[in-house]
């Protein structure tokens, strides 16, 4: 992500992930997949690495275009170019099968 929290670009992963082509995300905000309850968390860890630090492991509900939400655990740094903060650089997994109830 850029400075403003812009996709710069996604992996095949993330299409798998949310159901959605690279080509609908890449320049969009990445607050737009957030479920608004995890949103303060979202901008939390991306201000901290906007600001050169790297935010411990965490998790998000994201949108998928299924009409859900997919549970991610997220691992994030910031991008240096120069030794100058210019993004965010980040990875995901899927791990909302962890989260569903077990059945008996």
């Amino acid at each position: 992500m850029d400075r403003e929290g812009r996709l710069l670009d996604v992996n095949p992963a993330f299409e798998r992930f949310t159901g959605w082509s690279t080509a609908e995300w890449v320049g969009r905000s990445f607050t737009d997949l957030i479920h608004p309850d995890d949103l303060p968390m979202a901008i939390e860890t991306f201000q901290q690495a906007s600001s050169g630090e790297t935010p411990q492991p965490y998790e998000l509900r994201i949108a998928n275009c299924w009409g859900g939400y997919t549970t991610g655990e997220f691992a994030s740094t910031p991008d240096l170019v120069g030794g100058e903060v210019v993004g965010e650089f980040g990875i995901a997994r899927d791990v909302s099968a962890r989260k569903r109830p077990r059945r008996s």
